[in-house]
């Protein structure tokens, strides 16, 4: 009989629960979704039954992604899977080496039309490529400064926009404009010549030649402070050969060579970075027995302005 009775009790309370949208465990049951049940003041729990507010129902289109979303994001991750393939990144390596070597073509026999027509059809497979891109990405990632290849996908998004830019300009004035015609060819120009940076892309498929070019971009950085310091020292010595040397009265025999090697500071340290760059102090072999300190001076110089030079970039 207690069986019984507990097996009726358990419907009855599973009946209540259906028809009546029980609380069960702190829990609202409703059609649209599930959310605690509201309090009064006090702290007790409302009756149930109350249906929940729109805000706080659940939309079954919120709860998964619409059959479009779905496809798009498959569709997605199948571009980049491609993209990411290496045939793929092969193909477009073999590309940009083409373009480059039609520019190439181009610059000596500019006189035949079939160049257009190539550069057109490369111009518009990089703009495939470069929506490709953009749109399995988004915006936002393809431009993120902290991404991993922002600034190749700078490089890529400068050379196509100019790359149309020309291409649109040359649709809509394909004379040249009239009487601007000088200021649009050299324009022109300008938008060709910018379309031999779409060779530099070829860098990132080739991982020998970015390594390469990586050692050159940090070994650049210590050449321009190998420069700074170098065009100190020039200043300097230019100083001190203007004051000495480069004033000297018209009756000394050395006046016509040292005047015009070392007449103002411009001058002097043109001549001392010629030679750093070359050390030939054969112009000045009739007149060092006349000019033993300057003499000197020169040897020092190019001990330690010259080799001392190449010993600190090879160092550094």
């Amino acid at each position: 009989a207690d069986f019984f009775s507990g097996q009726n009790l358990l419907c009855t309370c599973c009946s209540v629960m259906s028809h009546q949208r029980a609380p069960l465990h702190g829990l609202h049951v409703d059609v649209g979704g599930y959310a605690p049940l509201p309090t009064s003041e006090d702290g007790h729990l409302m009756q149930p039954g109350n249906r929940l507010p729109d805000s706080q129902r659940i939309s079954p289109r919120m709860r998964r992604p619409s059959k479009r979303v779905a496809l798009f994001e498959a569709w997605r991750e199948k571009c980049n899977s491609i993209m990411q393939d290496t045939v793929f990144q092969s193909c477009i390596a073999a590309l940009i080496f083409a373009n480059s070597l039609v520019i190439g073509l181009e610059t000596d026999f500019h006189g035949w039309d079939v160049w257009t027509y190539l550069e057109n059809i490369f111009l518009f497979i990089f703009l495939a490529e470069f929506l490709l891109k953009l749109i399995c990405s988004g915006v936002h990632e393809y431009f993120r400064l902290t991404g991993e290849d922002v600034w190749w996908n700078i490089l890529d998004f400068a050379i196509v926009g100019l790359g149309m830019v020309d291409f649109t300009i040359k649709a809509i004035m394909p004379s040249g404009g009239g009487s601007s015609s000088n200021g649009c060819a050299t324009l022109f120009r300008m938008f060709r010549l910018l379309r031999i940076l779409r060779i530099f892309r070829i860098v990132r498929f080739l991982k020998q030649l970015y390594m390469l070019a990586y050692g050159l971009a940090l070994a650049a950085t210590a050449i321009v402070w190998v420069t700074v310091l170098m065009t100190f020292v020039l200043y300097v010595c230019a100083i001190i050969l203007v004051r000495t040397v480069g004033r000297i009265p018209s009756s000394d025999p050395g006046h016509d060579l040292l005047t015009s090697s070392f007449k103002s500071i411009p001058s002097s340290m043109f001549t001392l970075f010629n030679l750093m760059a070359s050390p030939d102090l054969q112009p000045y072999r009739e007149i060092l027995p006349l000019y033993p300190l300057f003499g000197v001076f020169l040897i020092l110089f190019t001990i330690f302005g010259s080799f001392g030079m190449i010993a600190l970039l090879t160092g550094v």
